[in-house]
């Protein structure tokens, strides 16, 4: 399971509470899906802050070079990075390392695009399971190498 300590050990906060033990079910890079106790990265979607709270998010990982919503509420954790694509490799990449030393009950799910990008699908990634983990980071790698 992911915390929101995590996240703040990994991405500088700029805006919102410190809420270091709450935790983090889902990481998404879409508003478009229920997240439960989401954390939300715009990775290629207009980003839409308050559809991803309505969807469920609690934190959202903000790209450097895009302006703050000016809606966000006060409390709402936000993060920010360099690099959203980047970022979601960060935070799958210490999760898998986490879950290798841990067993959890609840993991987090992971929301990234399917292999086959071109169809536009999202697929929800159990890092649990071997072949999924595998599938997230074939699926990470491939959309780089498209975005160039």
């Amino acid at each position: 399971m992911l915390f929101m300590k995590d996240i703040a050990g990994w991405f500088k906060q700029l805006a919102g509470a410190k809420m270091e033990e709450v935790k983090i079910e889902t990481v998404s890079i879409t508003s478009s899906f229920s997240m439960t106790k989401g954390l939300y990265l715009p990775i290629e979607e207009t980003p839409d802050l308050l559809a991803a709270i309505e969807q469920g998010a609690i934190a959202a990982l903000w790209g450097a070079d895009s302006p703050l919503p000016r809606s966000v509420p006060n409390d709402f954790p936000i993060f920010q990075t360099q690099d959203l694509v980047a970022a979601f490799n960060t935070i799958a990449e210490n999760y898998k390392k986490k879950i290798v030393q841990k067993e959890w009950k609840q993991m987090t799910k992971f929301i990234f695009y399917q292999n086959d990008r071109s169809i536009n699908q999202y697929f929800t990634y159990h890092l649990d399971d071997e072949r999924e983990m595998e599938q997230l980071f074939s699926s990470i790698n491939q959309y780089r190498k498209r975005r160039g």
